[in-house]
């Protein structure tokens, strides 16, 4: 579990590391509120109906790739509940704008401060990065999530050794780390990709610029699963 404070210190953290390079607009904002109203810690029942709106209309058309077309199009099709499914302890609404977004913490799960920090890092990514070259699918998210995590890893020793521990998206992350050993890029490019939406050829990862390609459709949904509207 995760308390007010560690959402307090998770801010306080992300922007030591990583406020000089977002626009001076956005350090302020964030300063000048309450970290709760960034990072909602919600029980089970409130986060999981959270999850269920975003997953069915943004995250599961673009996960295709990484989870089966079949899989994510069939979770976000049924009439259960997405988290029963397809279980997901925390994550950043995508907005375009910053100051749209939210972090949403399932706070029955097993989530550390360094969990707050890498959801930070997505929260104040630029919208070139975040959501739209997650959007575009294919190996994106893949892409984006170990940039993301290689930032995260970075913030301190403490959450490096939090998210190395629990192995979170090690994968993604030793991919992100040995595409900047074969290649010329640095932490910089990194960080200019993640948080100035320039992006950045990571050797031997196939990710796609905006631009190239449209972005991922919405989820096929059938008849009975739209009907009625929404309230």
């Amino acid at each position: 579990m995760v308390t007010e404070t560690d959402a307090a210190n998770a801010v306080k953290a992300v922007l030591g590391k990583y406020g000089p390079y977002l626009p001076s607009e956005v350090v302020n904002a964030m300063n000048g509120v309450a970290a709760t109203s960034i990072i909602q810690i919600l029980p089970a029942a409130q986060y999981r109906p959270q999850f269920d709106i975003y997953f069915r209309n943004f995250f599961a058309a673009i996960n295709a790739k990484a989870f089966g077309t079949q899989r994510v199009i069939g979770i976000a099709n049924a009439d259960a509940e997405v988290c029963g499914s397809f279980n997901c302890p925390a994550f950043c609404s995508p907005a375009m704008s910053i100051s749209g977004r939210k972090v949403y913490v399932n706070n029955d799960e097993p989530n550390t401060f360094a969990t707050l920090c890498h959801e930070l890092c997505h929260y104040i990514s630029h919208p070139n990065f975040y959501p739209e070259f997650y959007a575009m699918g294919g190996d994106n998210p893949f892409i984006l999530e170990g940039v993301t995590e290689y930032l995260t890893r970075n913030i301190s020793p403490f959450v490096a050794q939090q998210r190395s521990a629990a192995k979170k998206y090690q994968a993604n992350y030793d991919a992100v780390s040995n595409a900047l050993i074969a290649g010329s890029q640095s932490e910089a490019d990194m960080i200019n990709f993640a948080l100035k939406g320039k992006f950045t050829t990571l050797a031997g990862l196939n990710g796609v610029a905006p631009g190239q390609a449209p972005l991922a459709p919405p989820p096929a949904r059938s008849a009975a699963a739209t009907a009625g509207g929404s309230a």
